[in-house]
C-alpha cells in the first residue's frame, strides 16, 4: 500500500511512478466525463452528463464552478485548432462548438435528414476535420438523454469537414462506439488510423445473453472502413470479462494517446448492471489500461 495506489497485482508496482502525487480535484458529479484542458486560461472544462451541467475547474486556485446547465446533457467535449470548446450532447442530441464570444453554434444534428442518436465523444484532427461517435446511449433511457427510437437505425463514426461543414459518416453501423483518439507515431504503429473503443451491448443483465457484442477496442482504416480488433478478451466468445469468468477488458469507455503518441491509454469503465432505471456501475472496478509497443 503507498499514499496513491493499492497494489493488488505485485506486476502494477511497474506501471507507475511510487512519488507520483494523484489530487482529487472534485467530488459530487452523477456520471463525469469529457475533460477538455485549455492551457491559455489554465482551465478544464468537463461534463456532470446526468446533473446536465459542464463544469470548470481553475488551475489557478482549484475552484470548480457551472460553466454551463441546462445544456443538453452533454458528454464528450474537446477543443478545436482554434480554441473552442466543442460538445456532444446527448439530449439535444447534436454536435455543438462554443463560440470565443458565448455563442453556441450547432455542428450537426442530423445525417441525411434523421436525428442523430446523441454524439457520444470527439476529436479534433490537425487537419482541421472533427470526428465523433454516434452510439445510442442518449436515447436508450432518460437518465441522460431522453429515450427514443433511433431514427437512422445504427451507430456510426462521422467526419466534418472545416470548410464546407458537410457531414459525412466514415464508420457505419458500428457496436456502440465511444471514445476516438488517432495514432500519429510510426514508433507505436498504425499511422493514421483510428483507435475506438466498444463500450458494449446494454442488454439487460437478465435472461441469457447469446453473443454479446463490443467490449474491445478496435483500430479503423479510415480511407477504406476496414476494421479491425486491436484489443479485446481472448477466448472464443466475447464479451467483458466477468461475463467470460476471467481478466481483461470490462467495458472500454475511452481511448487517448500520450502527448508523443507512444502510448495508448484506455479507460476502462468497469463493471455495469443493467436496470430498469438505467445503468448501474459499479465501484471500485474501473482499470486504466496502458498498451506500448514493445
Amino acid at each position: 500500500m503507498t499514499k496513491v495506489f493499492e497494489t493488488l497485482d505485485e506486476r502494477f508496482n511497474n506501471l507507475f511512478v511510487g512519488t507520483a502525487q494523484l489530487d482529487k480535484l472534485y467530488t459530487g458529479c452523477r456520471w463525469a466525463e469529457g475533460p477538455a484542458y485549455f492551457a491559455a486560461g489554465r482551465y478544464l472544462i468537463f461534463s456532470d452528463i446526468a446533473n446536465d451541467r459542464l463544469l470548470r475547474y481553475d488551475e489557478a486556485n482549484g475552484s470548480v464552478s457551472v460553466f454551463r446547465s441546462n445544456c443538453g446533457n452533454p458528454n464528450g467535449n474537446t477543443v478545436d485548432r482554434q480554441g473552442r470548446l466543442i460538445t456532444c450532447e446527448h439530449k439535444n442530441r447534436r454536435l455543438t462548438r462554443t463560440e470565443h464570444d458565448g455563442r453556441i453554434t450547432t455542428l450537426a444534428d442530423k445525417w441525411q435528414g434523421k436525428r442523430l442518436n446523441s454524439p457520444n465523444d470527439v476529436v479534433v484532427k490537425s487537419d482541421g476535420t472533427i470526428w465523433f461517435t454516434d452510439p445510442t446511449y442518449g436515447i436508450l433511457h432518460d437518465l441522460d438523454g431522453i429515450k427514443a427510437t433511433s431514427e437512422i437505425g445504427s451507430c456510426n463514426v462521422y467526419r466534418i469537414d472545416p470548410d464546407s461543414g458537410s457531414v459525412t459518416a466514415v464508420i457505419t453501423d458500428m457496436v456502440m462506439p465511444n471514445g476516438l483518439a488517432f495514432s500519429t507515431n510510426k514508433s507505436f504503429g498504425y499511422e493514421g488510423e483510428a483507435f475506438i473503443a466498444q463500450f458494449g451491448d446494454m442488454a439487460p443483465n437478465v435472461g441469457k445473453v447469446l453473443s454479446p457484442v463490443g467490449f474491445k477496442v478496435v483500430r479503423v482504416n479510415v480511407h477504406n472502413g476496414v476494421i479491425r480488433d486491436f484489443a479485446v478478451n481472448k477466448g472464443k466468445r466475447n464479451g467483458p470479462a466477468t461475463w467470460l469468468k476471467k481478466s481483461g477488458l470490462e467495458r472500454p469507455v475511452s481511448v487517448k494517446f500520450d502527448p508523443k503518441g507512444e502510448a495508448l491509454y484506455v479507460v476502462d469503465f468497469g463493471v455495469v448492471r443493467m436496470t430498469d432505471k438505467g445503468p448501474q456501475p459499479e465501484a471500485k472496478t474501473g482499470v486504466i489500461w496502458r498498451i506500448i509497443k514493445e
